[in-house]
């Protein structure tokens, strides 16, 4: 892959579905390291803390998947339900916005124009502290 970059054949690097001690092995033997990493996206895995701690301190772009499809309970939850009605927007668009304040690109698959333009609504709302707060409280370790 890297000597695809040389060639002029891709303009840059990306891994997917990596884990924090295969992308700190990859950062430090790359020659030329990864842009992106591509990762499913989970707020019971702390929404990937971890990785996306060592992508910013080592500037790669962390772009999560799977933020809607595979957080179904969490946008179900009457806290998120509450705090999508108080912000007038949709559980999905809450679980978009708190992508985005996590430093999270957020991806999506869907073909459908109304969610699209669903989703680039995002950008026009600030989620609180007490909003991001009880968000990341569901990945908190259950005692």
């Amino acid at each position: 892959m890297e000597n695809a970059v040389d060639e002029n054949v891709v303009g840059s690097l990306g891994i997917s579905n990596v884990r924090v001690d295969q992308l700190a092995a990859i950062l430090n033997g790359a020659r030329i390291r990864p842009t992106f990493v591509q990762n499913r996206c989970f707020a019971a895995a702390r929404w990937d803390e971890g990785v996306r701690t060592l992508c910013h301190a080592e500037n790669v772009i962390y772009q999560g998947f799977s933020l809607i499809s595979g957080n179904r309970n969490l946008l179900q939850t009457p806290y998120v339900q509450n705090i999508a009605k108080r912000h007038g927007k949709t559980a999905e668009q809450i679980i978009y916005r708190l992508a985005v304040q996590l430093g999270i690109v957020p991806l999506t698959g869907t073909t459908s124009g109304t969610h699209m333009r669903e989703a680039l609504d995002v950008l026009a709302f600030v989620l609180t502290e007490e909003d991001m707060e009880i968000l990341l409280s569901y990945a908190a370790p259950r005692s």
